[in-house]
């Protein structure tokens, strides 16, 4: 026998999981798909070609979708909100290491695509999984607009985030824009 645990669908506890989700894929998404917006930046401090500088975002997209089957086992282990913190964490660390590594005056990319690429893709990875897999815990009939207004997330962080870090980059550097990012990512 059985036993079934009825989903709340509906209610404030629900939608609250579906703003932290959607807050999840504003921040994630939105730092990931408007990395471009540090290419310029990053090519003159590096001293490389565009493609050299691209391969960064390159390694953090593969990065985040790769570590999907890594993210399910930490899952089921630590749960959802354990899980997305780990994620945030080792985010965190990858932007903000990268700003200092920048400050430090490092020339050397491969440093870069650890940090910014591996690190922190793993981080956004661990983060998306369990931000996407949490509302059918909490919705059957609204699952679909529940995902929706979630996944919703990843358009508005690109909006809002890619003339964000522009105006950081032109007011106070490169440095301090992968700090911020570290700690709006915290």
């Amino acid at each position: 026998m059985a036993i079934t645990k009825e989903k709340p669908d509906g209610g404030w506890r629900a939608w609250r999981v579906v703003v932290a989700s959607f807050m999840i894929s504003f921040i994630q998404d939105g730092v990931l798909y408007s990395f471009g917006v540090f290419l310029p930046s990053l090519t003159t401090h590096f001293k490389v070609g565009r493609a050299t500088a691209t391969v960064i975002l390159s390694i953090m997209t593969f990065m985040t979708q790769g570590s999907g089957p890594l993210a399910s086992f930490l899952l089921n282990i630590l749960g959802h909100r354990g899980t997305t913190l780990v994620g945030a964490l080792l985010s965190t660390i990858g932007l903000s290491a990268s700003g200092l590594i920048i400050w430090c005056g490092v020339q050397d990319i491969m440093v870069f695509y650890f940090l910014t690429g591996a690190l922190t893709g793993i981080g956004f990875g661990f983060m998306y999984l369990p931000a996407m897999t949490i509302i059918d815990h909490w919705f059957s009939s609204n699952m679909g607009l529940a995902t929706g207004i979630a996944a919703a997330g990843s358009g508005v962080g690109q909006f809002v985030l890619s003339p964000l870090i522009e105006w950081l980059i032109e007011h106070f550097g490169l440095t301090w824009s992968f700090l911020i990012m570290g700690l709006i990512v915290s």
